[in-house]
């Protein structure tokens, strides 16, 4: 693997567009992102660097569909773009949300997830508990997703001996709000006692 200080400009750049995307691209699709970062260059130039990735196992071609970066591509990226993360992901949650357009009126449409990682072994009993909390009233939703082992969520491939459980996530209530031109602002976060299935107070 390379050392973090031999990549070009134009291959970070390259990387920051295939980690931030998490999804295929075309030497077209990068030529159009990296314009859109001012970087103008050749789509047979964008071609070379994805070449040179490939051999040093960054990135992985799917034909005609794209490239997408390695499990070791992700974890390049992970400490090329350290900085970029620690914004990237809050300005990625702000993408997400913008890209929501599931209303309580219509049945059908996109919204956001949560995911956790549990042992395959213990995913049964993970699911009942979970069961059990739905029940309750206090979780925001009772529906959940499974990945199973070898299936890709965004850049990240579920490892062998886990799945990954997807839950809804609390951020909904504010796309909804805003659907409907209400602003909403995150003002605090805090523990709330429920006994008997019933709020009785700030913790």
């Amino acid at each position: 693997m390379f050392e973090l200080a031999e990549y070009p400009e134009t291959v970070i750049e390259i990387m920051r567009i295939l980690y931030f995307s998490g999804k295929l691209q075309t030497s077209g699709d990068l030529q159009f992102a990296l314009a859109k970062r001012g970087v103008d260059i050749e789509t047979r130039t964008i071609r070379y660097h994805l070449t040179n990735l490939e051999n040093a196992m960054i990135v992985k071609r799917f034909g005609n569909r794209g490239v997408m970066l390695t499990d070791n591509g992700v974890e390049e990226a992970k400490a090329l773009l350290v900085f970029d993360r620690v914004g990237g992901l809050a300005m990625e949650t702000e993408r997400l949300s913008l890209e929501c357009e599931y209303t309580p009126s219509s049945p059908t449409g996109s919204i956001m997830v949560n995911t956790l990682l549990v042992d395959e072994e213990r995913t049964e009993e993970a699911l009942e508990t979970l069961l059990i909390a739905a029940g309750s009233g206090v979780i925001v939703s009772s529906r959940l997703g499974v990945l199973r082992p070898g299936q890709r969520m965004w850049n990240y491939e579920i490892p062998r001996g886990k799945n990954a459980l997807i839950g809804v996530s609390s951020r909904n209530y504010d796309v909804l709000l805003h659907q409907l031109r209400i602003p909403t602002e995150t003002s605090a976060t805090f523990l709330l006692r429920i006994e008997g299935g019933k709020p009785q107070g700030i913790v």
